[in-house]
């Protein structure tokens, strides 16, 4: 047997040694090898020797070890890896050390110390412990507060007119009722079983449903009592009473464990929006959630795998509930439906899935399966999306690109679910047409997660062990959070649904709704129909080139001037952008500013009541930022606000970014205004939502675009002889921060005339 392992010996051997050669024979090969690839190949050799010495070192000291012992260590260390998988490997290693070997010493020395007393065991014990229990506090205290970031918008000194409406978030006139529908045989839930007050007919899912057939979905259908084939039609309704009809609005849960139901954690939701005349479905979907049994199937590629398809068809035929409970004369919501207003509002999954519904809804056929016929046309006027996935399903293998929707995205920094802001790729997938007034917008929050917005959720974002190593502390109390989802939802079904412009403000910043609002960061990006983009990038590679023919960008004394795709933490936003930096210690030796100059193209048709428009994302700092001077951010806007004195470097605190717009026209007459007329430039928000770096594999921050929007009236009464019907030429002069990088996106003109429907809101 000794003959035969020095055989298979000499034989991996010369396998590993052609393996070696291949590779040096690859770096190293004619005609020139360079002293890097030379330094290349001894690194990989030197590391394949290491990791097989130090493997072989902890093979032989595991082999020592008394069999019951290293059966547990095995058990264990199979455990914590199953667990603790998504950590970092740093951290899955520090985790390992920090359970294994003070539980370890603990029990050693213990059973020393009862056996010989006083001395090393003892003091074995109290050191051990120590390290076993400062793990056991780090793993279940709720983590540390972090002193919140500069708000660049409060810096800014600019004046936002208050809305005039009353809150969206408080409780309208009418008095609710609610009730339930569902198969009449849940077993679980009685409010859907004995408790529906109408019973609906189950649905067959199977087209759309891959992993819940055979074993897969064995442990499901024994808990629910259907299969895929089987799928009931159940939801909580909030309804206003008083003579109809109503707009109709659904919410979907997103995926959670299906044994913790999440459709009751909207009822906040439901009885505000009820109670300002819409009617409120918390659809059911928590029979197609995880479970503990679907992961352990996930581990061997089995259980319900890109089930958003189900999700959005499953809105779909609740919908066509409602549509015929509206006609049916012997139904209690006859005639109190109003059809022609529907509003979809999902969350994480779900809220990929609103927007799977929507391109679902316009389409003849699966487009999956071109044999499953669809036949829904619904008149879907909003689409709401809370802390979306996106691409969990691509109909077609593409994201859904929504025509002409209104469209909302809310997401929270310190999610620690959906780390990402993903769904502002779905945001960059609306296309509105301009054939009727539709708008989009995204909120980004600071200090929000992702399940305060479901009160079934709670504060913490994921199971065990994930849930221990959050950093619970620095989220914003679960009542702030519900009231930002009550302003802004119920601010966009009422802009969306009911035609009421005036709360559209809200959507461009929020500070025009401060007053209703609690005290955090606020990031905004909006944009309509009666947009008219110029230059977003998109259209070719040249960094010259407008998206409109005809214009000219150029960047002059830049530290950075390049286009490219904009990276999320997690993939990219499906959207390119210019990247602009500036050091004017460096920039300025000729006297010169850094700017970024576009002439316009033509046939703009501008009038006064448009703005000009554009988003922008702090880049990151080329050095060491400086601070802008207090006073003269928040000056007058006067014509010299760029022949102010750059900010003085060396402050330690990060400071926003600051510069000046100037705008020219075929006359040659100039105006000017800081930027910080509107905002200044929000820093990076960088956030840890773990409670260490150990166990994180995301970046601390990523690009949030926010909206910028001047009026052309502004420059006008900076420069009464402008004349903004024949503009030429903008430029965007780096002259007040004194080092710094934005990344510019969708520069374009909109109309600012309001358009308010009267009476809307009396």
């Amino acid at each position: 047997m000794e003959r035969f392992w020095r055989g298979a010996a000499r034989s991996l051997g010369a396998l590993l040694t052609a393996f070696v050669l291949l590779v040096a024979y690859q770096r190293l090969a004619p005609p020139t090898p360079s002293l890097g690839n030379l330094l290349a190949v001894s690194k990989l050799v030197a590391q394949m020797a290491l990791v097989g010495t130090v493997a072989l070192i902890v093979f032989r000291l595991f082999a020592r070890l008394p069999k019951l012992y290293a059966w547990l260590l095995y058990c264990t260390l199979a455990f914590l890896y199953y667990h603790f998988s998504g950590f970092e490997p740093w951290g899955q290693f520090w985790v390992t050390v920090f359970v294994i070997v003070p539980a370890s010493l603990l029990g050693g020395f213990l059973a020393l110390a009862l056996s010989e007393g006083k001395g090393l065991p003892r003091l074995g014990v109290v050191l051990s412990f120590g390290a076993l229990a400062y793990g056991v506090v780090f793993f279940f205290r709720a983590g540390f507060p972090v002193e919140p970031p500069v708000n660049a918008a409060k810096l800014s000194g600019a004046v936002i007119d208050a809305i005039d409406r009353s809150n969206p978030g408080e409780p309208g006139s009418y008095e609710v009722a609610t009730l339930t529908y569902g198969s009449g045989r849940d077993p679980h839930r009685p409010e859907f079983a004995e408790g529906a007050e109408i019973v609906t007919e189950s649905v067959d899912g199977s087209a759309f449903l891959d992993g819940w057939e055979g074993r897969s979905g064995w442990a499901r259908t024994q808990y629910w009592g259907f299969d895929q084939t089987l799928l009931p039609l159940q939801g909580r309704v909030w309804f206003p009473r008083g003579e109809g009809p109503f707009p109709l609005v659904l919410i979907v849960h997103g995926n959670h464990s299906m044994e913790d139901f999440s459709d009751p954690g909207y009822a906040y939701l439901g009885e505000l929006l009820a109670s300002r005349g819409f009617i409120f479905v918390s659809v059911d979907e928590n029979f197609i959630n995880s479970s503990f049994s679907s992961r352990l199937d996930e581990l061997y590629g089995r259980g319900l795998k890109t089930e958003n398809d189900a999700r959005g068809w499953l809105l779909l035929k609740h919908l066509e509930l409602w549509r015929a409970w509206n006609e049916d004369a012997n139904s209690r919501f006859r005639d109190q439906v109003d059809l022609d207003r529907i509003g979809l509002i999902g969350h994480s999954r779900g809220g990929e899935a609103v927007a799977v519904a929507y391109a679902f809804n316009a389409l003849e056929r699966y487009p999956d399966d071109a044999s499953v016929l669809f036949d829904f046309g619904f008149d879907i006027r909003a689409v709401v999306a809370i802390a979306p996935v996106d691409g969990q399903y691509e109909p077609a293998g593409r994201g859904a690109s929504l025509v002409d929707a209104n469209y909302f995205v809310l997401h929270g920094s310190h999610d620690g679910d959906v780390q990402s802001f993903a769904g502002s790729r779905q945001f960059e997938r609306v296309h509105l047409t301009g054939e009727s007034f539709k708008f989009k917008s995204s909120l980004y929050v600071f200090g929000a997660n992702h399940g305060q917005f479901n009160t079934s959720w709670g504060r913490s974002d994921s199971s065990v062990p994930y849930k221990n190593v959050l950093n619970l502390q620095q989220l914003m109390p679960a009542g702030e959070q519900e009231e930002i989802a009550r302003v802004y939802i119920s601010a966009f079904v009422e802009a969306a649904m009911n035609d009421d412009h005036g709360f559209l403000p809200l959507f461009r910043d929020a500070r025009a709704g401060a007053a209703w609002l609690p005290d955090t960061i606020f990031l905004t990006h909006y944009e309509d129909s009666t947009h008219r983009v110029f230059a977003d990038f998109e259209e070719d590679v040249d960094v010259y080139t407008t998206t409109l023919p005809g214009g000219v960008l150029e960047g002059e004394h830049l530290a950075d001037w390049s286009e490219g795709v904009v990276e999320l933490k997690y993939d990219h936003k499906g959207t390119s952008a210019v990247f602009l930096g500036w050091d004017l210690a460096s920039d300025t030796e000729d006297g010169e500013m850094p700017l970024y100059r576009i002439s316009l193209p033509p046939g703009l048709e501008l009038t006064g009541d448009d703005a000009l428009v554009f988003t922008l994302s702090d880049g990151g700092a080329l050095s060491e930022r400086g601070s802008p001077d207090d006073e003269q951010a928040e000056s007058d806007d006067s014509s010299e606000a760029s022949d102010r004195e750059p900010s003085a470097e060396g402050d330690e605190e990060t400071h926003p970014l600051d510069f000046t717009l100037e705008v020219e026209d075929i006359y040659g007459a100039r105006a000017r205004l800081p930027l910080s007329h509107v905002s200044l430039v929000q820093p990076a928000l960088e956030v840890q939502v773990r409670k260490s770096d150990l166990f994180n594999r995301t970046k601390k921050s990523e690009p949030v675009f926010q909206s910028f929007g001047f009026p052309l009236q502004d420059f006008i009464e900076v420069e009464p002889t402008l004349d903004v019907t024949a503009l030429v030429e903008i430029r965007m002069i780096f002259d007040v921060t004194a080092s710094g990088k934005v990344i510019l996106d969708n520069l374009a003109f909109a109309n600012r005339s309001e358009l308010v429907v009267p009476g809307a809101n009396d």
